[in-house]
């Protein structure tokens, strides 16, 4: 078909995409969905047995069309937003991965559909297990959840804790001929690390020599081991693997935000990696809500001094579901001292460690993304609804915000 967008405007465009020719992904519930940061109320279709049918649903066609046409899709506004904070989308990433498959796309039929679809980059969310029950996360994600949510809400008492992708055997097989062709996959959860299908997916690579898949894990890094299998022994047999930490704050701090974090075991869990496999890329992936962005910059800071990340170990995320924790809620003359606070230690970091403000740096571009969106983000008054979903928790688990976070009493203030 004629498309407005040619391979040579690609990374310019402001919205083509080259997700929907060479990527699914999938929720527990089975959904199949553009990609991890669309819209989940909105997916392509629901896996039956047949992921073929999936490739060419009429949602993913009319997808495909606006992308040619560069116009704006709706499930794709998360992409939208971090680019106008200033901040890398998966859209941008994505179309600097997959330029090369461009002529692909430019054969997309009148319709939208493809003659063939290769999935070169895996992001499967095979289910819900999880070993944590983290605030801005709930039961369809967190199997961990589940006897909260039921303390919470005994209606709910019949649904069931764990959800999974499937029929499991049916989904396997589909998969498992496009395991071959993936360039690129990413690991999260639930929690990877307790997933069964994660462990078969790096054995299938190993037994077929497939090890140079560029592999991503996000995970709540509490634990290292599973089922008597050590996952450091299978990051060191795949050279080009980066292991991201949703790593939020410290102390008690981290254990309020993700229940069931011991902070203890996280840090002898870095200090681990770091003896173990050294050689393999780590990050911290932090969500920066109303909760830590007052602490944020402090934790940051002592890790770096301690050693245990170095200065580009950095992916800020800007939470923005579920928007009523979003630090968006503090009023813009309540962020003036937050603003203070980003500036002073991102002045810090760069004198302390010699971080070269002429050349691109992680780090340093994330805090500046963060004080850019202080600045400029609006005012949204969801304080109400944030004390009224969080005091129901804080009664359920016998904890107290201002325990924790003071500070909020005065930035959450009128």
């Amino acid at each position: 078909m004629d498309s407005q967008i040619q391979k040579d405007n690609v990374l310019t465009s402001k919205h083509f995409c080259m997700l929907p020719w060479v990527h699914l992904h999938f929720l527990p519930d089975s959904t199949a969905h553009y990609c991890c940061v669309s819209d989940a109320t909105k997916p392509v279709a629901k896996y039956d047995g047949d992921i073929s049918k999936i490739y060419n649903a009429e949602t993913i066609k009319s997808i495909r069309l606006n992308m040619l046409k560069d116009e704006p899709s709706s499930p794709c506004n998360r992409c939208y937003e971090l680019e106008r904070n200033k901040v890398l989308s998966l859209r941008q990433s994505s179309n600097r991965s997959y330029l090369k498959y461009f002529d692909e796309a430019a054969k997309t039929n009148d319709d939208g559909s493809v003659n063939e679809f290769t999935m070169r980059y895996l992001d499967i969310r095979f289910s819900n297990k999880c070993n944590l029950r983290c605030r801005s996360c709930g039961p369809f994600y967190s199997s961990g959840w589940y006897a909260d949510q039921i303390k919470m809400f005994p209606s709910l008492a019949n649904t069931p804790a764990l959800s999974e992708v499937g029929p499991k055997d049916l989904f396997w097989k589909d998969l498992l001929p496009s395991l071959g062709h993936i360039e690129e996959a990413y690991f999260a959860g639930g929690e990877p690390l307790v997933t069964d299908e994660v462990f078969d997916i790096m054995d299938h690579w190993l037994a077929t020599n497939n090890t140079n898949v560029q592999i991503g894990f996000t995970t709540n890094f509490t634990n290292l081991g599973y089922r008597a299998k050590s996952i450091t022994e299978y990051w060191k047999k795949f050279p080009k693997l980066i292991v991201s930490a949703s790593l939020d704050d410290s102390g008690e701090r981290a254990e309020y935000l993700r229940k069931g974090t011991k902070w203890s075991k996280v840090v002898e869990n870095r200090q681990r990696m770091l003896e173990r496999c050294p050689a393999v890329v780590f990050e911290i992936t932090p969500t920066i809500s109303v909760f830590n962005i007052w602490h944020f910059p402090e934790f940051h800071y002592e890790w770096l001094k301690a050693g245990l990340l170095k200065t580009e170990d950095l992916r800020l995320n800007i939470l923005t579901h579920p928007d009523y924790m979003s630090f968006k809620i503090i009023h813009p003359k309540k962020r003036i001292p937050l603003i203070l606070k980003w500036m002073e230690y991102l002045d810090l970091i760069i004198e302390e460690l010699q971080i070269s403000v002429h050349h691109y740096n992680k780090t340093v571009e994330g805090y500046r993304s963060i004080i850019h969106a202080l600045k400029n983000d609006p005012y949204v008054d969801l304080r109400k609804e944030f004390f009224e979903r969080n005091d129901l928790v804080d009664k359920t688990r016998e904890e107290n915000l201002y325990a924790v976070y003071p500070e909020l009493k005065e930035l959450l203030a009128d």
